[in-house]
């Protein structure tokens, strides 16, 4: 979903990336204003609810620095 990420930094909360956790779900989700990416993976660990949000160009840098040991579809 980073490619989804809004590039530009004056509307910083589309530049970010939503992590849910919920009922065996992690959901991530993102916009650049026009488009809407959302990804479900199945999630096993831990109990009830959790929600984050992180800089999509933060986690490009963290993706390269593991030298691609995470691909996206």
């Amino acid at each position: 979903v980073i490619p989804f990420a809004a590039k530009e930094k004056d509307r910083p909360v589309l530049a970010c990336v939503r992590f849910a956790q919920r009922e065996g779900k992690l959901t991530l989700t993102t916009s650049d204003g026009f488009r809407l990416a959302e990804l479900s993976l199945d999630f096993e660990d831990g109990d009830g609810e959790a929600q984050i949000s992180a800089s999509g160009a933060y986690l490009a840098q963290v993706l390269k620095a593991f030298g691609g040991m995470v691909s996206g579809r």
